[in-house]
């Protein structure tokens, strides 16, 4: 497998440009109190360097991740999978991403899956076999303050 190379991050572009990093934080997200020729300069510079926001850090500092997780007993069925295509459609188009997770009908790796998924700070889950009976991963989503509906 190719190594993959390291990415530039804000502070080498910073220093490239001789602002400050929060100057080239502000510039490529279109803060109004950047200059246009500040914005433009910065931003051709980091296209030059190869820059790539990350969404992970983006995630940190914002609080919101873009991706919505959905638990399914069975990525193979048929009828889940084209379900999840669903999911993930109307997921793109609302401009979010989907991670999937495959609990093969385990309970415990329901629980384990549901709680990865979590820590991934995913804004949403989409329980795939979630019973309408008083499901178990409902009353863990409850007990830990997220918001849930049927």
């Amino acid at each position: 497998m190719p190594r993959v190379s390291r990415a530039v991050t804000l502070t080498e572009v910073a220093k490239r440009a001789g602002v400050h990093v929060s100057t080239v934080s502000r510039a490529l997200s279109s803060d109004p109190r950047i200059g246009a020729e500040t914005v433009d300069r910065i931003r051709l510079l980091a296209n030059e360097m190869g820059y790539e926001p990350d969404p992970a850090a983006a995630a940190l500092r914002t609080g919101r991740s873009g991706v919505l997780g959905v638990l399914v007993p069975r990525v193979s069925d048929y009828v889940l999978a084209t379900i999840y295509e669903g999911i993930d459609s109307f997921a793109t188009e609302r401009g979010y991403n989907t991670f999937v997770s495959n609990s093969n009908d385990d309970p415990l790796r329901r629980r384990e899956k549901l709680n990865d998924l979590l820590l991934r700070r995913v804004e949403g889950v989409v329980l795939g076999d979630a019973r309408l009976d008083g499901d178990e991963l409902v009353g863990i989503l409850s007990t830990r303050g997220v918001p849930t509906s049927s």
